[in-house]
Formats: C-alpha cells, structure tokens, sequence
C-alpha cells in the first residue's frame, strides 16, 4: 500500500491558524503550564522540545520550501492536548504508521499507527532519522511530524525511527520508510493539428501542457519550426497567436512547445498548422471510376451523408468493366456539421483500377490504386462556415498526415475512429455525460469494418463547472480493430491509438471548473502514469476512488462523505459508478462553498464478491492530502474522521492505516 499526505499551499480559508492562536487554546486547556511568548512548546513529556539536539529549526534552508506562516508545528493535527483515551493502549501497541510514498519538495508527514485522540498527553515520542538524505523535522517529538522532501530527480528512501514512551514508563521501538518520488519532467501539450484560412488569426494553445507530480507552476516558450515565417504575438505564455499567412496552395507550419518546471526539467511537443488559400465558391466535386477489371465486372458505389443523416443524389453506374459514379453540387448543398462520404468496391474477388476524388469546400483527396475484392473505406468532413477539415480519413493510417482529428474549432470534442477490422464488422460506441447525468447526442455509424462516433459541444456553449464522464466501448466479438481515440477540451487534450480486440471499454472522467479541465479518472491508462487522474485540485474538499484491472469479473465501489452536524446537507451528493471491472466516484464541494467547523467523515467500500481490483482513493481537504494505491480483494471498508476547527483539518481516525 501506498499512502501519501501533502500539503496544498493553494488553499486561503479566510481563518486563521497561526501558532499564537494555539498558544491561547493551550494556555486555557492547560493552566499549569505557561507559555511565554509562544517561543517554545512543551512536549508531552513536560520537556523543553528547544531542549532536544534532535529538534529541528523552523526555517527549511531550501529556495523550494514552503513559506513558515504555512509551515509551522502549530498546525500539526494532535497538537491540542486531549485528556480523554490513552489508558486502554498499550505501549507497544503503538508504533510508527505505514511506509509513505511522497513527492520530491513536497511537505510531508510522519504518523503514529494510533487515532491521535486515543493517545492524549500519556504517550511521549521521540522521531529520528536513520537513513536516506537529511530531512529536517518540525518537531521530532510529535506524533505527526512535518518535513520538507529532498529537491531531487532520482527516488530516494527516507528511513525514521520511533522510540514510544508509555504512562507505565515502558518503550517501543518501530521504523518507517517514506519513498520520494524524485521530480517528474512536464509533459508538454502543444494540441491538436489542425487547419486554418489565409488572415485567420490563429491561437497556439498549450495550456493542457501539465506538472505530473502537480506541484509547479510551469513556464512555457514556443517557436516555429518550419513553414512561412510569422510573428508570433503576445507574452512567453502557454498561449500565443499569429496572423496566418496569405498562400496559394497549402502550407504547412509547424511550431514547437517548451514546457519547463521550476526545477529546470523540460520537455517539448510540436503542432503542425497547415495554411489553405481562402475559401471559394467551387462545387462540391465527388466522382469515382474504375477500369481494367480481371476476368469479370465489379460495382463501386459512394455515398454522401449530410449532418442529419440525408442521403445525396448520386449519378450511379452498376456492375461492369468500367464505369463513374459522381456527384456534383454547389458549396451551399452543405451545411454545418458532420458530412460522411462512404466508398464501396465490390470486386466478388476480382480486381480494378480505382480512382477516387474528392473536392470539397477546399478539402482535396485522390485516391489511384488497384484494387480487388470487397473493400470499404469512409471519410468524415466537419463543415464550419463553408470551410471543410477532415476528422476522419479511413484511406490512410491511423499516425498519417490527413488521417483525422479534432479540429480545435468547438468548445469540446470527443471522438473514435477505427480501421482494420478483422474477420469481420466491430461496432465502436461513445457516450458523453453532463454534470446533470445528461448524455450528449452522438454522430453514430454502428457496425462496420471501419467507422467513426463523434461528440460535440458547440463553442458557444458554455461549458457547466462539474464532472463530465466519456465512455468507449467496443464490441467485436472475437476481432481485432486498430482504434484512434482523441478527447479535447479546454485545457485538457487526449489521445491514444491502440489494437484492441474482443469486448473492451474504457473511462474517462473530467472536472471544469472557472473553464478549466483536470482529470480525476482515466482508464485507459494505468493508474501510475502522468494523466491516470486524481484529485483536481480545484476544490476545497474533493475525492476520488477509482477501480480497475478487476480479476475475474466486475467490482463495486461506493464513497461517501457526511457533513457536520447542522450543515445545509447531510451527505454530500457523489457522481456514482456501479458495478463494472472499472469505474470511479466523486464527491467535491464547491470553491464558494463556506466549509463549516466539525466532523467530516468519509467513508470507503469496495464490493468485489472474490474480484480483485487495483483501488485508487485520494481526499483532499483544504491542507490536508491522503492517497492510498493498493489491489483489493473482495469485501473492504475503510473510515476516515477529520475535524475542522478555525481552518484546520485534523485527523481523528483513518482505518487505512
């Protein structure tokens, strides 16, 4: 098992939780001891913690320390001395917590294995650091202290020792290796190709660019690589623009993205943007021809679909040696939206010399090959203000230039496209759902040897702050198909190009928030690479718990999060998934949301009746980080009880540990 514990500096409660207001708790609570100035804490013991060779100074000598009003042993959780429990624990009934799994400049925390308000003022604790790269502790005599993590690019191991003193003057002695993830390089972003017009001014947009370990702020430069020269216009940002050239015939422009951490790693991705001449009022042009048959005739058909599902006139030739099918139309014949051009050879196994040209508003492709038996191809044309851009080109690969992808032109798009179906027809399925449950309308074309599904969100939409959840599913029985999945929101890009076969779905699930898109959950990944999803950090209270790679059949995860005493709301609503072999759920408050003061309690179930999944569970709350990884079997629950007093989250009990 894996659990980490972070602090996010990002959170302003508008509360305090300085170390003066603490001092006052404590002078109230205890009347006996006095705190002079609050320049120094009496540990449990009744020791002066400036005493001790092994305390640690406040003040972490690192330019990538977190600031001291947000580092400070006032904060810790257990500080408030508690006179209830203590006595029905023994001595070596406490040790140190599990072994953690944390990030490089990360402030972490170091736990006992015991709920803090079991333990009282009975327990005294001494922390010591026995192996790994000096780490500095905020108080090696509290039961959870803080520290800063190594700058570094390698995983290092942290290893502390716990020396417990019990009421009963009896000791125990545990260890604890924390792991330090060492700093992952960005992963740069610089979005989809595309196409535009002479004079469009064009927007370079690397926003979904983005921090694997979540911590920097990244810094971005761009700059062109090929392709006429133009200026790019505005500050070094994730975001630039530039007036695209007047050409005569298209051109390719290509522009690549720096993306750097603070920590000086990079990393580089490129966007090619092809320049076509304005748009004129030329005909739609299709045609198709044939000739040279082997030892018989064929038949070739084409068909155009327009964006409601209409099916063109097309002047047609049947079976023969040769023959043209064509179709030819003014540019107002199409409307905005998805257009479908559908190819068909039926050859009874016998070859022909194909040719296939397609003119249409701007879009150009021939096709001159010789071909045999039954062959189908398709291609898909997204037609804007009389401008068409290929999303879908069935006659080449997948990774070719011209294959298809999402045009940068909605306010969100999701799509699939598949070629190479073998043996047989495979049928490709997207869904899309609202915050609200809604599903969007999909642009379908069900069983085929090759396709296309398509989800819009026009960009006069303004996207609704929540969870969006894409799904994609496949079924093709025993065949295979080689499947090109891209996703593009604001701020957020995916793309995956794979083989898959048999019966296979995957998940995706978005938070937009202000505009914005985080991943909380995405299966098609594993749950340790960059992207896989977690908390998105763009709320106060947020978690997550995602299931996959269930063993032998389907699992069940359930979450729930119930609210203080007197809130508005008991429980907090959850965006729930159900029985599957993957899934998430997803609670979150919020940013305008005014948390109120007491008891949150979170609780967690997996349901996998002799199925093992591979669980992932993070909960973030204000300061407060908690992150398990870990492959369950059959029935868990799991409770965590945190309380918040005056801004400040603290740990009551956590049966994960």
């Amino acid at each position: 098992m894996t659990v980490q514990w972070r602090k996010n500096q990002s959170w302003q409660t508008g509360k305090y939780s300085n170390w003066n207001q603490w001092c006052s708790v404590l002078a109230s609570l205890l009347v006996a001891i006095v705190l002079s100035g609050c320049s120094a804490t009496t540990t449990p013991n009744g020791s002066d913690e400036n005493a001790n060779d092994n305390s640690a100074s406040q003040t972490i000598p690192n330019d990538n320390s977190v600031p001291l009003n947000n580092f400070n042993s006032s904060d810790q959780p257990g500080d408030v001395p508690n006179d209830q429990g203590g006595g029905s624990i023994e001595t070596d009934e406490v040790a140190a917590g599990p072994d953690q799994q944390v990030l490089s400049g990360q402030v972490a925390a170091l736990s006992v294995n015991q709920p803090l308000s079991n333990l009282g003022e009975q327990f005294s604790f001494i922390w010591d650091q026995i192996g790994g790269p000096a780490v500095e502790l905020d108080d090696p005599t509290s039961p959870t202290p803080r520290f800063l993590t190594p700058q570094q690019n390698e995983d290092v191991e942290l290893v502390f020792d716990l020396r417990v003193s019990g009421p009963d003057g009896a000791t125990s002695q545990s260890q604890v290796r924390v792991l330090v993830e060492g700093n992952r390089a960005p992963v740069s972003q610089a979005g989809f190709d595309r196409e535009v017009l002479s004079g469009d001014q064009v927007v370079l947009q690397g926003c979904a660019s983005f921090d694997p370990n979540r911590l920097d702020e990244l810094t971005y430069s761009w700059r062109q690589l090929d392709g006429p020269v133009v200026v790019l216009q505005g500050l070094p940002s994730e975001q630039l623009s530039f007036r695209a050239p007047t050409v005569e015939t298209p051109q390719s422009m290509q522009f690549e993205l720096t993306a750097a951490d603070l920590s000086g790693a990079k990393a580089v991705d490129t966007v090619l943007v092809t320049v076509r001449p304005p748009a004129d009022e030329a005909p739609i042009v299709i045609t198709s021809s044939w000739q040279n048959t082997t030892a018989g005739d064929v038949n070739i058909d084409i068909d155009w679909y327009l964006p409601d599902g209409t099916e063109m006139p097309i002047e047609r030739n049947y079976w023969g040696p040769s023959g043209v099918e064509a179709v030819n139309l003014p540019a107002a014949q199409a409307a905005d939206g998805l257009h479908r051009l559908n190819f068909y050879l039926d050859g009874d196994g016998r070859s022909a010399e194909i040719t296939y040209d397609v003119n249409f508003l701007g879009y150009e492709f021939s096709v001159d090959q010789l071909l045999q038996g039954r062959y189908f191809r398709t291609i898909v044309l997204d037609v804007q203000d009389g401008v068409a851009r290929v999303v879908y080109n069935g006659w080449l690969e997948g990774n070719e230039t011209g294959a298809g992808q999402p045009t940068m032109l909605h306010g969100a798009e999701y799509q699939v496209g598949w070629r190479h179906a073998t043996n047989g027809e495979v049928n490709v399925e997207l869904d899309l759902y609202l915050p609200n449950g809604d599903a969007m309308p999909v642009w379908r074309t069900y069983w085929a040897e090759q396709g296309f599904e398509s989800i819009i969100i026009p960009e006069e939409v303004v996207l609704e702050d929540g969870n969006y959840q894409l799904d994609l599913f496949l079924d093709g029985a025993a065949r295979l198909a080689d499947l090109n999945l891209a996703v593009q929101f604001p701020c957020y890009i995916f793309e995956q190009q794979e083989t898959l076969q048999g019966k296979y779905g995957g998940r995706i699930g978005l938070d937009v928030t202000d505009g914005e898109t985080r991943v909380v959950y995405n299966s098609l990944l594993d749950p340790v690479e960059p992207g896989s999803g977690g908390a998105s950090n763009q709320h106060p209270l947020e978690v997550v718990a995602g299931w996959r790679n269930s063993n032998g059949g389907q699992a069940n995860i359930d979450i729930d999060v119930e609210l203080p005493n007197g809130s508005s709301q008991t429980n907090l609503p959850v965006w729930r998934n159900y029985w599957n072999e993957y899934g998430y759920e997803r609670a979150f408050l919020p940013q305008e949301v005014e948390l109120e003061d007491g008891l949150y309690e979170f609780s967690f179930t997996l349901a996998g009746q002799g199925v093992s999944s591979e669980v992932t569970y993070q909960l973030r709350f204000l300061d407060y980080f908690f992150n398990v990884h870990e492959t369950l079997l059959g029935e868990k629950t799991y409770l965590i009880t945190l309380s918040l007093q005056d801004g400040v989250v603290t740990e009551l009990a956590n049966t994960w540990r």
